[in-house]
């Protein structure tokens, strides 16, 4: 509000870096005209658009898969940005390369957009540079890229992107990569409600990713386990022992096993789950029991 009257100021902010006191932010303030009706409708797609992020929470809250989750979210930004697509990228350990770890391209998008593949950070030295340093990317135009960014941007241009936003993602306090939405528009202009809706769906992410690194390697480990067991040259059972009201032990069940554990025991199928008196004869059961 002015002497004059209300003014619409817009605010676009290019860098947020957190610091000890709080958060640096660099960007511009321009007076903008601004009809009620053109507000009116920027401000339901923006409640829409924080609806979506909204639901993910609840739905992650809620213990649901987070891939789908996150599948659900990624397609629900690209209609709200009617963007090409939207990427999130992961560092190795040293940083020295960036794997895809989610990718949503639009149905709609342009059919020059080429599939972004795992590629070497030293291929976007910039943006990782800048990702690293926990500064955000806002890019309307590849114009906009200083000159220490020749590599970043041949590489936008070969894919046919020609306006991004990056954002960190973090595994607790550890940066570990950055979601991303582009264009092939050449005089696209992200707006900050754009920026900061992608910001809070970046914290989302985060924590899907974080999930979803966790459950892969609890397969992993799971299935190099059973490759183990399956070769080891003993017999192995697990078991866990059942008791009757009086804390008395009378049966078994079995938890776990391998092939040669039916081998030597002279018992066909050793099915993990049934207990041991259903598979074992009475005599055996009684000595296994003792």
């Amino acid at each position: 509000i002015t002497q004059t009257g209300e003014v619409n100021v817009k605010l676009t902010i290019y860098n947020v870096k957190p610091i000890e006191s709080g958060l640096n932010i660099s960007g511009t303030l321009q007076v903008v005209q601004e009809s009620i009706n053109e507000r009116s409708e920027h401000h339901t797609k923006l409640l829409a658009g924080i609806n979506s992020v909204s639901m993910a929470m609840k739905s992650l809250l809620e213990g649901n898969d987070e891939t789908f989750i996150i599948n659900n979210l990624l397609s629900y930004l690209i209609d709200y940005y009617n963007a090409d697509g939207i990427i999130i990228n992961k560092f190795n350990e040293d940083k020295t390369n960036l794997s895809v770890f989610y990718n949503v391209i639009s149905p709609h998008a342009n059919n020059s957009i080429k599939k972004i593949y795992d590629i070497p950070t030293s291929a976007i030295p910039w943006i990782t540079d800048q990702i690293s340093a926990a500064w955000s990317v806002v890019i309307n135009s590849l114009e906009e890229m200083p000159n220490n960014a020749l590599k970043d941007k041949q590489i936008l241009k070969e894919h046919n992107i020609y306006s991004l936003i990056c954002i960190p993602i973090y595994n607790g306090t550890i940066i570990n990569g950055f979601i991303s939405i582009y264009t092939s528009k050449e005089d696209n202009k992200w707006s900050d409600d754009d920026y900061l809706l992608l910001l809070s769906a970046s914290h989302i992410s985060g924590i899907c990713c974080t999930a979803t690194c966790v459950k892969r390697a609890q397969e992993e480990e799971r299935r190099l386990r059973t490759i183990l067991l399956q070769h080891m040259p003993i017999g192995y059972e697990y078991l866990r022992v059942m008791r009757d009201n009086n804390h008395n032990i009378v049966d078994f069940k079995i938890l776990d096993s391998n092939k040669l554990a039916s081998k030597l025991l002279n018992i066909p199928n050793i099915f993990c789950g049934v207990v041991g008196s259903k598979i074992y004869p009475s005599r055996a059961h009684k000595e296994k029991l003792a």
